[in-house]
């Protein structure tokens, strides 16, 4: 797996094929884009979340930014209550998420990911599928699916 953090244009238009950094041209033209600033974002929260970084992983998200489940529970609200609902998870010795796939929509990305937890029982891992949709620079919506808890024996 590759995690492409570059953002490439590649043009062919009228028999010339060139590559362009940070443009934007019309998709009239057939072109091929990764937006840098979208996968950028998502990313700076992913190594936040591993250094267990509460302030760095809060800023990468909107000032009225939205947690919730794929049915629709509002996890939290808001940037601040973003960031004190991490605190404690943070605080688990082993806690380190692991990007298993990442795929970009326009201004959504979703990632499948390991994550390896301190559960009561002891130490496992659970999956998750998280969709972010990116506006202006944060993230502005995380909606999450957590699946396949194991514990490690």
């Amino acid at each position: 797996m590759s995690t492409c953090i570059g953002f490439r244009i590649f043009v062919s238009y009228i028999g010339f094929n060139f590559s362009l950094k940070g443009a934007v041209v019309l998709a009239a033209y057939g072109i091929e884009f990764m937006q840098d600033e979208i996968i950028e974002v998502v990313e700076r929260q992913f190594v936040a979340y591993n250094l267990k970084d509460a302030e760095m992983w809060a800023s990468t998200y909107a000032e009225d930014a939205v947690q919730q489940t794929v049915d629709g529970v509002v996890l939290a609200e808001g940037r601040a209550e973003i960031q004190k609902r991490i605190l404690g998870r943070f605080q688990e010795p082993d806690l380190k998420a692991s990007l298993l796939n990442r795929t970009v929509y326009d201004n959504v990305v979703i990632d499948h990911e390991k994550i390896t937890r301190n559960f009561p029982e002891g130490l496992g891992s659970v999956e998750m599928l998280c969709i972010y949709t990116v506006e202006g620079g944060y993230i502005k919506r995380g909606i999450f699916k957590v699946f396949n808890q194991q514990l490690t024996k």
